[in-house]
């Protein structure tokens, strides 16, 4: 399930989101006081930080995240993205 960002629904830790870059997320933050969510991507593991206000954010549920995740290029595709990032230290193959 994807939330829209006009939703009522607060993010919390423990949540899933998908970050101003369309990443899957998972939050290990919210402080909606300072207006910033923290999360881990799911594509390449960076730590990141989002306002909830102006990011344009939305909840994804823990299978919509999964799913963005293993499916990232055709997701990327479909809408226009980058592939999927390659992590420092790591090198593409094949």
């Amino acid at each position: 399930m994807v939330a829209s960002v006009n939703d009522p629904v607060e993010i919390k830790r423990g949540d899933f989101y998908e970050d101003c870059r369309y990443h899957p997320v998972l939050c290990v933050s919210a402080d909606y006081e300072d207006d910033e969510l923290v999360g881990i991507s799911l594509l390449d593991g960076g730590i990141g930080s989002c306002s909830p206000t102006h990011c344009g954010v939305v909840s994804l549920s823990t299978d919509a995240a999964v799913d963005r995740a293993v499916n990232w290029d055709a997701f990327a595709a479909a809408n226009g993205l980058p592939p999927r990032p390659i992590p420092p230290g790591f090198k593409q193959t094949g």
